[in-house]
């Protein structure tokens, strides 16, 4: 059971201008990726917070499942049965009918019969002509983390292990966490599930023997 939110009043806090949290550890408290999003988007307008530990808060094996059900469904989509069915479906919504005094009709197809479907919320009316929309169920959270940690300027140490990242997210996650520090060189130490976010001077956790280089 995840504990998405007892994040919420969580960041609420952290949001507060009097909070002065330096070092905050919530490392496996099941958070889920919208949980450690709403941790670190609440760090925005913080000052005081150096290090930030959220290693160990998202279900790695339930986002796989995730992924690999969204996979299934688009190979099943694009199956040639499939796309006979729909040939046929929209060949007998085409089929004339005879009335029998000369006057064919061609019955109205379901789009017509019911109308334009509306987009979803928060997409182009360009969608409006595809026959799908594919679902990223991460993909969002994923990019808005890391303009997140690139708005928590103050951050010193940000420990993100044990979450599932790959390899792409991890790239993405410290170009914004080297594009926002400027006063002291970013540093990333990445091996396996270990993933730090660090600058110079504060070179990783300093005390866990992952961090020893």
């Amino acid at each position: 059971m995840y504990l998405v939110q007892g994040a919420i009043p969580l960041a609420s806090m952290l949001r507060n201008s009097q909070c002065n949290i330096s070092i905050l550890v919530l490392n496996n408290c099941k958070l889920d990726l919208y949980g450690v999003l709403q941790i670190v988007q609440a760090l925005c307008g913080n000052s005081s917070m150096k290090e930030l530990d959220l290693a160990g808060n998202i279900d790695v094996s339930g986002r796989e499942a995730l992924q690999c059900e969204t996979t299934l469904e688009e190979k099943t989509d694009s199956s040639p049965d499939a796309k006979n069915t729909e040939s046929h479906q929209i060949q007998s919504e085409l089929s004339p009918i005879d009335h029998g005094d000369g006057q064919l009709e061609v019955a109205d197809s379901e789009d017509e019969r019911m109308g334009p479907e509306p987009c979803p919320s928060g997409m182009s009316r360009s969608c409006a002509g595809s026959s799908r929309v594919v679902r990223l169920p991460d993909r969002q959270l994923i990019e808005e983390l890391s303009a997140a940690i690139g708005s928590a300027r103050q951050l010193e140490l940000l420990d993100l292990s044990s979450n599932g990242f790959s390899s792409s997210d991890v790239e993405l996650f410290y170009a914004s966490w080297a594009n926002s520090r400027t006063v002291h060189p970013a540093l990333k130490h990445v091996n396996g599930e270990l993933l730090h976010l660090s600058v110079g001077g504060r070179r990783c956790c300093r005390v866990k023997p992952c961090c020893k280089f």
